[in-house]
């Protein structure tokens, strides 16, 4: 047998066949050899319904283990058409190496070409801007566009290079606290789901067989705080005050029962974002609740103190390369830990597992899948200053900013569930054709 699986409406699956002669045939033995193969292909009809997790599989190539988690500039796109309002200003570089990290500072005396506050693009055709230019070395860059019409203030036409994942787009195969795991990389575009009359993106294959979704529709969720105080290192936690720590072999549940949920009795106080995402289930979710499973959150709050502040394990895995993993550790914290979840929210990894920003130069991939958000909370705390209170990770625009719990009601939340393991589907996963839940 040399491939298996199953193959979708208008999908291909590639199989390697390989062939040899004996070491000690001569040259002249091996020349205009000819060889021929027959393959046997076995189907058998489906009835319209394939198992999910089946389609995930020979949707996209699956990569080993990634080594490296940082992002590299693709080739160049020309005459990219395009409407960017400068009215505010934008930065610009008549110089491509002025570019540094996909920014340009103009408050750093290196680019002495840099000129900042341009409201009239149109006066700087074939100078070079950045996707996120607008401001001064704010956060990460994205693309590079090279400005080759603008009217009115605004830039209509680029040519376009952007960043995209330099290991492992498709699927990576890689494990968690369950066993082994599929994670999507980088521009995905079939991994759209219909399920609860909204559409979702599939992140990952769980160990536990269990299929991630994060919403793709708006959720409209009002309610945008991570936690109602922030003078406390634990209101990092999306529990706090637990009874014990929630750990691998004890994980803090929150069961569904009778339409509300019910925390184990490990569970101490609830995160205000951990009560309006139930609330969310309950009300959108509650009959197709069969269909959803409890998974494993990560909300890591395993960290280091220096200087009086606590720089939790994200604030590592944005500074230092390759240290990024979906196994969650257990705390031995009265706050966040190991969860097992109807609903939750993507942790850094996850995010950096995607490719949408590395942990090198903090280069964000705009053409991702997970590109999709304005801005959004993640689970993971990022650094506890003692001078002010605790940071949590936001993706924004592709890409991190770390702001407080108790602030920032701009920040959306969007929903994360887990369908079980055997769910079937109809579809392509398009966004045209998306799959369909059966």
């Amino acid at each position: 047998i040399i491939g298996s699986g199953v193959v979708g409406p208008n999908q291909t699956k590639i199989v390697q066949i390989r062939s040899w002669m004996d070491k000690d045939t001569s040259e002249i033995d091996g020349e205009n050899k000819s060889f021929t193969f027959k393959i046997t292909i076995e189907t058998v009809a489906g009835k319209g319904e394939i198992p999910l997790k089946s389609m995930i599989l020979a949707s996209q190539p699956i990569n080993e283990e990634i080594k490296d988690f940082s992002n590299e500039l693709g080739d160049w796109e020309y005459d990219k058409e395009i409407d960017i309002d400068a009215s505010s200003g934008i930065c610009v570089t008549e110089n491509y190496d002025d570019i540094e990290y996909n920014e340009i500072d103009c408050l750093n005396i290196k680019y002495e070409k840099a000129i900042c506050s341009v409201k009239n693009p149109e006066d700087y055709l074939n100078y070079y801007t950045v996707e996120n230019g607008f401001t001064n070395s704010n956060g990460g860059g994205h693309g590079i566009y090279k400005i080759k019409e603008a009217k009115n203030g605004h830039i209509t036409k680029v040519d376009y290079q952007y960043p995209h994942p330099k290991e492992g787009e498709g699927l990576v195969k890689t494990s968690d606290n369950d066993g082994t795991s599929y994670i999507y990389r980088g521009n995905i575009d079939n991994n759209y789901v219909k399920f609860a009359d909204k559409i979702w993106r599939i992140v990952r294959i769980n160990g536990d067989g269990t299929i991630r979704l994060i919403l793709f529709d708006k959720s409209n969720i009002e309610e945008k705080i991570f936690n109602t105080s922030g003078d406390d290192v634990k209101y990092v936690g999306y529990t706090y005050d637990n009874h014990s720590s929630c750990t691998k072999e004890e994980p803090c549940k929150s069961e569904y029962l009778d339409k509300q949920f019910k925390n184990s009795s490990n569970i101490g106080t609830n995160s205000k974002i951990k009560s309006v995402l139930e609330t969310w289930y309950a009300n959108n979710l509650s009959g197709y609740d069969g269909k959803i499973s409890y998974s494993t959150f990560c909300n890591d709050t395993m960290g280091r103190e220096e200087n009086g502040n606590i720089y939790f394990s994200a604030y590592d895995k944005m500074t230092n390369s390759n240290t990024n993993s979906l196994k969650c550790p257990d705390t031995d914290k009265d706050y966040g830990g190991v969860y097992e979840l109807k609903v939750g929210l993507l942790t850094i990894d996850e995010l950096m597992y995607g490719g949408i920003l590395d942990n090198k130069n903090l280069v964000s991939s705009i053409k991702n899948y997970l590109n999709y958000f304005d801005s959004v909370w993640t689970m993971s705390p990022y650094i506890y200053d003692s001078k002010q209170s605790e940071a949590q990770l936001v993706l924004k625009d592709g890409s991190f900013l770390d702001v407080y719990v108790s602030h920032y009601p701009f920040v959306d939340i969007v929903p994360v569930i887990n369908l079980k393991s055997d769910v079937t589907v109809t579809g392509t996963g398009t966004e045209q054709d998306p799959y369909i839940v059966q």
